[in-house]
């Protein structure tokens, strides 16, 4: 196994960075700002400037602002308790918790190849041709979309890889003129309709749970189900007239595809029976909608914590040792 390499610390881009926010820290807050909000704006552009400059890895710097944040007394807390207690209080937040998770289900879902499965039935059904291919696409990341809060890794780690296989397999490469066979019409067409699933769901997006967060500041409620029927014709018509769209608009030579559910049934062939991670995933699955959907009490913990990790934890697991 190839061994992983560490990544250096950028030393050059971390000085500069440091002897900046030193220095702004000495100096007086703008008018209109308290020394508690100009402190904790330094550090937060820090942080930021460190991440996009690639000094540490994202959890190092992150760890080291709040860090920093806390030591620094920034939010002008009197006692070290309520400094760190300060720097520490949005890690109880649902919303950072849901976006932990995201993460998780979206490798649960990649690793143990159940997200794959659904896209390749989804194909092999409505595959024939060129809009049904895209349909079928569609269909998959609708089917992903309640369950799998990342939209990026929904798209980027399941349907696109499915999509630029049967590009490349009808000889429809990016790189030239060929793309315009199919491949500028399926990927056009899953790039928009991700963006549709992440609406129809509170939990197809985690940006989702930050409005509803901003909704409830404001004192309105917005539960799984309200946010569902809300979404669900202005959704439902989207996703039945983009892929028609986009076919207009890109114009794909290629318009039957008879060869595409072969392919499908050839790769769920090479897969086989359903494995033990998969339905360990599957079950997982089964019991967040049912949290997510009926329990509230369980947006307060229960599946935003140490119960979804155990079960993302326990599938990833069973997976990666059924494939030893």
């Amino acid at each position: 196994m190839a061994e992983k390499k560490s990544q250096s610390v950028k030393w050059l881009p971390l000085i500069l960075i440091v002897l900046i926010a030193t220095g702004l820290w000495h100096v007086a807050p703008p008018s209109g700002l308290s020394s508690p909000a100009w402190h904790s704006a330094i550090i937060f552009v820090a942080t930021i400037a460190s991440i996009v400059a690639k000094v540490l890895p994202i959890g190092a710097v992150g760890i080291i602002g709040i860090t920093v944040f806390a030591l620094a007394y920034a939010a002008g807390d009197k006692t070290a308790s309520g400094a760190i207690t300060t720097a520490l209080s949005e890690l109880n937040s649902s919303l950072i918790w849901l976006i932990v998770v995201a993460f998780m289900i979206a490798r649960g879902f990649i690793k143990t190849g159940l997200g794959r499965r659904i896209a390749l039935q989804m194909i092999r059904l409505l595959g024939k041709r060129t809009l049904g291919l895209a349909y079928g696409l569609a269909f998959a990341d609708l089917i992903l979309s309640p369950a799998m809060p990342s939209n990026t890794a929904r798209c980027g780690g399941v349907i696109y890889p499915i999509a630029d296989s049967l590009a490349r397999s009808f000889d429809s490469h990016p790189e030239d003129e060929s793309r315009s066979k199919i491949g500028t019409f399926l990927i056009t067409c899953i790039g928009n309709v991700n963006d549709v699933t992440a609406a129809l769901f509170m939990t197809g997006y985690t940006g989702n749970l930050l409005a509803v967060k901003l909704a409830a500041n404001a004192g309105v409620t917005l539960s799984w189900g309200s946010w569902f029927i809300a979404a669900l014709l202005p959704c439902l018509a989207s996703l039945l007239i983009v892929p028609l769209l986009v076919y207009w608009l890109t114009r794909p030579e290629i318009k039957h595809t008879p060869d595409a559910p072969a392919l499908a049934r050839h790769e769920l062939a090479q897969m086989g029976s359903m494995a033990r991670g998969e339905w360990l995933m599957l079950a997982t699955v089964g019991v967040l909608l049912v949290l997510w959907i009926f329990w509230r009490h369980a947006r307060r913990g229960c599946h935003n914590g140490l119960f979804c990790r155990s079960l993302n934890f326990i599938t990833q697991r069973r997976a990666h040792l059924g494939r030893r």
